[in-house]
């Protein structure tokens, strides 16, 4: 088997891969393999539930200053 028909090969695997932890390793060995160690994470949906701590009684209420702009 050459070279290009592997690389098909684990394409073909990559693409149907369902588990993220294998997904994370195998971006983990490509980041070391173009040398970019630090990659940001991924953000998780969720996770900035515990940021907004308040929100005023008259959020919702029409702003004034706009005017004729706001579509009913």
């Amino acid at each position: 088997m050459n070279v290009d028909s592997q690389k098909l090969e684990i394409i073909e695997w990559v693409s149907r891969l369902k588990n993220s932890q294998i997904i994370e390793e195998i971006i983990k060995l490509r980041d070391r393999e173009i040398g970019q160690p630090n990659r940001q994470p991924v953000r998780k949906f969720g996770s900035g539930k515990h940021l907004i701590t308040y929100i005023a009684e008259d959020f919702n209420d029409p702003i004034d200053h706009f005017g004729d702009d706001i579509k009913p």
